[in-house]
């Protein structure tokens, strides 16, 4: 259990690290230029989605005496919780209105619609709110970005696990020997991942790959949930996620004193076992568990 605990320091460590890098991802900045009827000046290449952290600053370049109003209206995009495990999130608006020419829409959160609209007044006019044109519109939608997510799937172990049971190993014998078997059993694994890059899975395959990437930590789902844990490395495909596993924990191992076919007496109802402390390596194939528990419901018939 010391060792346990002692790699699990270890991994938060390296894991916050690896949290405080992705952080400090450069964003970019883009510049729209329009005219005082909102006609756009040049040509700038805007992405259909934008990245949290990126900024986009209008200027307005007037030859009158106007005055510009902005007004940045942000909805929180609701989306299903797929690839990760995240409760739905509540639509707001949070309206700033700013007299300048230069506006900055800082686009500071991740699955949000930034819509701004500009509307300009005769500068006389103005006090009295009179004579306004909406001369721009425009939204701008950030990618949906994760950090922690929730899996379900099924790992399987490189090596084979032994089992021992009391039997006989002809018709004539009369007394118990134990019998070995060497058994290949791939187990149904639940664990929960931190992406500390910032997943996006609206963004294509193979783009900023690094946010794929994903820390587990885990038990198996069966009568060794908890004395085993299972920590490892995954990539996301967005359905589903290839992980490697360091499978840690308690492992039944025969008793020493004992060797496999040594007869046993009538005295001994059960195979003399010791528990010990081992570590292997796994391979898994897992799902977002919000994908998995309604696949699997529809499978029973659960609406």
């Amino acid at each position: 259990m010391n060792n346990i605990c002692s790699i699990t320091k270890k991994g938060v460590i390296i894991v916050l690290m690896l949290v405080l890098i992705g952080s400090l991802i450069s964003a970019k900045v883009y510049n729209i230029k329009i005219n005082q009827n909102g006609e756009s000046i040049g040509t700038v290449e805007l992405p259909p989605k934008f990245n949290k952290g990126d900024a986009v600053t209008i200027s307005i370049e007037s030859n009158g005496s106007f005055v510009f109003v902005s007004e940045i209206t942000e909805i929180a995009v609701k989306t299903k919780s797929i690839p990760v495990y995240r409760g739905q999130q509540d639509p707001f608006a949070l309206n700033q209105v700013k007299k300048t020419e230069v506006i900055p829409v800082n686009l500071k959160e991740s699955g949000i619609v930034y819509t701004i609209k500009i509307t300009r007044y005769p500068e006389l006019r103005f006090p009295n709110r009179e004579g306004n044109v909406l001369i721009y519109t425009k939204s701008f939608r950030t990618h949906s970005r994760y950090y922690f997510g929730l899996h379900m799937g099924i790992v399987f172990p490189f090596n084979k696990e032994n089992e021992f049971e009391l039997g006989f190993k002809s018709p004539a014998d009369t007394t118990h020997s134990i019998i070995k078997h060497d058994i290949y059993k791939p187990k149904l694994l639940l664990y929960g991942s931190i992406y500390p890059f910032g997943f996006e899975p609206g963004k294509p395959l193979g783009i900023e790959s690094l946010r794929r990437i994903h820390f587990d930590f885990g038990t198996e789902i069966s009568d060794k949930i908890f004395e085993r844990i299972y920590l490892g490395v995954g990539y996301d495909f967005k359905y589903f996620s290839l992980d490697l596993f360091v499978i840690m924990g308690k492992y039944s191992k025969l008793d020493p004193d004992f060797t496999v076919e040594t007869m046993i007496p009538a005295t001994i109802k059960s195979v003399p076992l010791k528990h010990e402390f081992d570590t292997s390596l796994g391979f898994a194939i897992c799902f977002p568990f919000d994908f998995a528990a309604n696949w699997i419901g529809k499978a029973m018939g659960i609406k």
